[in-house]
């Protein structure tokens, strides 16, 4: 969701950059709109994009398809954060070890880690130890979360560690994650659903379906 003072402030300075405005109704319904698939942080990078990349073609400003589309991280992004979340991983299995049930900011190391490795437990064993040899494993990983990534599949998937670690032990990201906080929010609902199916049955599993 965007700050409505974020979105008055930025979206009324956007419009005087390329010389144009908008009424009070349809100011709104841009707003509701973004609102219900942007952040703050990626409603200002739809701004910025914008701004630099936008032709009128004979319009007074951009349409709300365009402001969500320029909010999408771009291809050498994508790349860089592939990189940024493998080492994050890696460095949370060398560090926190196997029995931890790590519960990553960034919802596509779990799918990747699940989808490639088949769980946080042979993930750490691939990458952890001192002789690892984790050439395929980062490759593995880049590309799986690359493609993720454009093709938006996420199926919301939940990391459990070695001997079913109960309490989850959250990790934050320091890059932009390529997925949108609606994606975002459509994943945790799917991993709250697990675990409530998980507390209810006594029983681990690796996806929700």
């Amino acid at each position: 969701m965007i700050t409505p003072e974020v979105f008055t402030i930025e979206m009324r300075r956007f419009l005087d950059d390329i010389g144009s405005n908008m009424d009070k109704e349809t100011l709104m319904s841009y707003y509701e709109r973004l609102s219900e698939e942007l952040s703050d942080k990626e409603f200002l990078r739809a701004i910025e994009r914008l701004r630099k990349e936008w032709k009128p073609y004979g319009r007074d400003y951009p349409t709300k398809l365009e402001f969500i589309r320029a909010a999408e991280i771009s291809d050498d992004e994508i790349e860089e954060a592939a990189n940024e979340a493998y080492q994050l991983a890696k460095k949370v299995a060398i560090y926190k070890g196997a029995y931890i049930s790590p519960e990553f900011e960034d919802p596509l190391i779990a799918d990747v880690i699940n989808e490639k490795f088949g769980g946080w437990f042979e993930f750490h064993n691939e990458v952890a130890y001192a002789d690892s040899d984790d050439t395929w494993a980062k490759r593995d990983f880049i590309e799986s979360y690359k493609r993720k990534a454009k093709n938006k599949r996420l199926k919301g998937a939940k990391l459990i560690g070695y001997g079913n670690s109960p309490k989850p032990l959250k990790i934050a990201c320091n890059y932009s994650i390529p997925v949108s906080s609606a994606e975002i929010m459509q994943i945790e609902n799917k991993v709250n659903g697990l675990v409530k199916k998980l507390a209810s049955s006594k029983r681990i599993v690796g996806w929700v379906e």
